[in-house]
């Protein structure tokens, strides 16, 4: 049985001059390897993201005064809390940019960092 594998290289890290990385070849080859499909790699961590603990790479809430250290290790845990916490605290992270970075550099959620970013730069009326 023979797989194709898609790889989308948003920062650069996979290839350069439109040739792919030997690292990235490497890894490729280590995971024909284990003879799993590469789908099944990829679902485990969109899983993980959505409702597993993210460990260091969790979100916090703690607004501008850092009162609050209101740990998100998932994505539901992030939504569950982002509704609940206080104005302040979601303008606060919306202004700085968290939210985007957190699903770029941490969901690694290409698709949901743009739409944060765009809310990010719009109108602070991100919660209405």
């Amino acid at each position: 049985m023979r797989y194709h594998c898609f790889i989308t290289d948003y920062d650069g890290t996979l290839a350069s001059n439109d040739r792919v990385m030997p690292e990235a070849v490497q890894a490729l080859k280590a995971l024909k390897a284990t003879g799993r499909k590469p789908g099944s790699l990829l679902m485990r961590h969109k899983r993980k993201y959505a409702t597993g603990d993210m460990g260091y790479n969790s979100f916090y809430f703690n607004g501008p005064a850092h009162r609050l250290n209101l740990k998100a290790n998932n994505l539901m845990m992030f939504i569950q809390m982002g509704s609940g916490v206080d104005d302040d605290t979601w303008s606060y992270h919306l202004r700085r940019h968290d939210y985007y970075n957190w699903f770029r550099h941490s969901v690694k959620d290409e698709s949901l960092a743009v739409a944060a970013e765009q809310v990010e730069n719009g109108p602070d009326d991100s919660r209405v």
